[in-house]
C-alpha cells in the first residue's frame, strides 16, 4: 500500500449507521439562477480494513428518498426524466482499495448511478472518534450525463456536488 498505513485502531470490520449518515446534493437549475439542494437517505454499508492495509467496502443510498422540500419537484426527480427510481432504486459505491494520506483517505472504487457503473476515486477525511466509531466525510462532483441522466429541463445543470458524512461503528 502506498502512502501511510491505517492506525491499528482502524483495523477490523465496520458497519454503516444510516441514521447518523448524511448524503446531500447541490446543483443549479433555471439556467444557473437557482441552487437546488437535496437530501438522500443512506440504506446500508460497511467496510473492512485489514492488517495488511487492504480495504473493501460498500455504501448504498436510496435514490427514491430524494427530498428537496418541494413535493412536485421531488416527484419529477424520481421520474424517468431524472432518477427513474422504479428501475434504479439505489445508488451504490463499492470500495476496492484505499490509501491513508495524513488526515485524509483516498478511496478507489466504482460508483453506480442510474444503472451505470463507473470507476470513481474519492478523497475524504477519516476521523476515528473512538475505537468503536469512525466518521468518513467527502465532497465530490459528478457530471450526471456520465451516468445516463442527461435531462436539462428548465436549465438543470449536469454538474452535481455531493457531500457525504458517514458514521461507521465497529461490527
Amino acid at each position: 500500500m502506498n502512502g501511510e498505513s491505517f492506525s491499528s485502531d482502524a483495523i477490523g470490520v465496520w458497519k454503516l449507521d444510516p441514521a447518523a449518515t448524511t448524503v446531500t446534493l447541490q446543483t443549479k437549475s433555471m439556467w444557473g439562477l437557482v441552487t437546488v439542494k437535496a437530501i438522500f437517505k443512506a440504506i446500508e454499508g460497511g467496510a473492512t480494513i485489514g492488517a495488511d492495509g487492504s480495504v473493501s467496502g460498500t455504501f448504498l443510498t436510496d435514490a427514491g428518498s430524494v427530498h428537496t422540500g418541494i413535493k412536485m419537484r421531488d416527484a419529477h426527480l424520481r421520474g424517468t426524466d431524472f432518477l427513474d427510481v422504479k428501475t434504479y432504486p439505489t445508488f451504490s459505491y463499492v470500495a476496492t482499495s484505499a490509501i491513508a494520506q495524513s488526515d485524509n483517505v483516498k478511496v478507489i472504487g466504482k460508483l453506480t448511478v442510474h444503472g451505470e457503473e463507473r470507476p470513481f476515486e474519492l478523497v475524504g477525511r477519516l476521523d476515528q472518534v473512538s475505537p468503536e466509531r469512525m466518521m468518513v466525510s467527502t465532497e465530490f462532483v459528478i457530471d450526471r450525463s456520465h451516468f445516463g441522466v442527461a435531462c436539462k429541463k428548465k436549465g438543470a445543470s449536469l454538474v452535481n456536488r455531493l457531500s457525504v458524512s458517514a458514521q461507521f461503528d465497529r461490527a
